[in-house]
């Protein structure tokens, strides 16, 4: 009876804290809220930054709004939206009214869209072929008398035998016309064959000539169709708003067995999803993958969150850009950006961006009243408030007004003690001596057990 409330009192150790509410001296750091002199009673929003992702634990459990007397006030955590527009493409139905071929071995492709179809903005050529680059020149008419120029050096290029890459589009300014004269340069090519035909002379078995002959095979740009669209800007549902924060430090290596280049990342644990680079290069297409440390007992091993391809290509008049890579949303402190090379050359990286939703904390605010933002502590959970008053303002459509952050001040915080039960179950050596302890225990109630039944009467 006497081990089992030994073992109940250690369990216990630390508990009469969790019953405690929240005040202001067990946060290490706090930070006024920037409102006007003459606020009255109004819904404020605090937007979370990096100083304060620094310092907080993942779910934000130690954060905390407390007025000038030091009363804690209830608060909604929200992710911050906004309106996105995107373009829709539609098809403009159109027909062919002629097409020839010109004297510099191009050929001119007239095309009318249909009655009632609303202006194209732009063109793409439907062709079974790859492997190939072609100058496109667009005018425009009303009538196929007058014509205007629309673009004169636009570029279509199919780059298969080089990596994945291919562009088959033209876009055009904004126009109102309904004839279009396509010009495509040099619509023929010459390939060489792969085969190569060989002939060898030969007198008393010694060879005396040998000729090498390669084919050339003349290849047309044949097309299937040329397909007139235009773009839609259309505002769609809020998404989540996205900011840009730059990493604390970068730090590249090369691993020349995985033909990689690895880029270590420190971040202040803001909650991004995604990392993009800054490089120097051009003309690029590579995969690339994220990963993040996970602990597994003693051993730190590195989980992938995300996979993509990161490219930028800047060629005449090709230019296409995309060097981020998305995952799910993550707080940590390091990340690896993991970029397969290959037999090209490493990228010249000059930068890490890191990308990640807005949070701030919804509250309604007294008239004329002060409040402060604190944070970081070890020892406290979760709140638990009443928010039907913040979520029914904000479902009302009530925006908040924006208050600001003042800088931190550090505090003397709660300072876990060695009775603190999350430290104490945190701690290796506290956990091998209650191991040792309970086996100990065990032991000698087994040692006594025995000696029991050694003294019972023998029959």
């Amino acid at each position: 009876m006497k081990r089992s409330r030994v073992l109940w009192a250690l369990l216990l150790i630390g508990a009469p804290g969790w019953a405690e509410g929240a005040n202001p001296e067990q946060f290490r750091a706090s930070r006024e809220i920037l409102r006007s002199a003459d606020g009255g009673e109004d819904l404020l929003a605090v937007t979370l930054d990096s100083k304060v992702y620094a310092a907080t634990r993942d779910g934000l459990p130690d954060l905390r709004i407390f007025d000038e007397q030091g009363v804690e006030v209830p608060y909604l955590l929200e992710k911050v939206t906004e309106n996105i527009t995107r373009a829709r493409r539609e098809t403009c139905p159109s027909k062919v009214l002629s097409l020839k071929e010109t004297e510099d071995g191009g050929i001119e492709v007239v095309v009318r869209l249909e009655d009632d179809v609303p202006p194209a903005t732009g063109l793409e050529f439907h062709t079974r072929l790859v492997n190939y680059q072609r100058r496109v020149s667009v005018a425009g008419s009303n009538d196929g008398q007058e014509w205007t120029t629309l673009t004169s050096d636009a570029l279509i290029v199919d780059y298969t035998r080089y990596m994945d890459v291919r562009n088959r589009e033209v876009r055009l300014p904004e126009n109102r016309f309904r004839q279009f004269r396509v010009s495509v340069a040099a619509v023929t090519d010459e390939q060489s064959s792969p085969l190569t035909e060989l002939t060898r002379t030969l007198q008393g078995g010694t060879e005396q000539e040998r000729i090498e002959r390669t084919a050339i095979l003349r290849r047309p740009f044949r097309m299937e169709r040329i397909e007139m669209w235009r773009e839609i800007v259309r505002s769609e549902a809020r998404n989540d708003k996205l900011v840009d924060h730059p990493a604390v430090e970068y730090r590249c290596e090369e691993d020349p067995k995985e033909k990689a280049t690895i880029v270590h990342v420190r971040t202040q644990r803001e909650p991004l999803v995604g990392l993009a680079l800054v490089t120097g290069s051009r003309n690029f297409n590579r995969a690339a993958t994220v990963q993040v440390p996970v602990a597994r007992g003693v051993r730190t091993e590195w989980d992938t969150v995300g996979r993509g391809i990161v490219s930028l290509l800047d060629f005449r008049g090709l230019k296409r850009e995309g060097l981020s890579v998305s995952f799910s949303e993550q707080r940590q402190a390091e990340y690896r950006l993991l970029i397969r090379n290959e037999d090209s050359p490493p990228l010249e990286i000059t930068g890490v961006q890191g990308r990640g939703r807005v949070y701030r904390a919804v509250f309604l605010a007294g008239p004329n009243k002060k409040y402060r933002l604190a944070y970081d502590a070890e020892e406290i959970e979760s709140p638990r408030y009443d928010t039907a008053a913040i979520a029914a303002a904000l479902g009302a459509r009530n925006e908040p007004v924006v208050a600001g952050l003042g800088e931190p001040v550090a505090q003397a915080g709660q300072t876990p003690g060695i009775l603190s039960l999350r430290s104490l179950l945190n701690n290796r050596i506290f956990l091998g001596a209650m191991v040792c302890l309970m086996v100990a225990v065990l032991g000698w109630g087994l040692y006594q057990a025995g000696r029991r039944i050694d003294n019972l009467p023998k029959e």
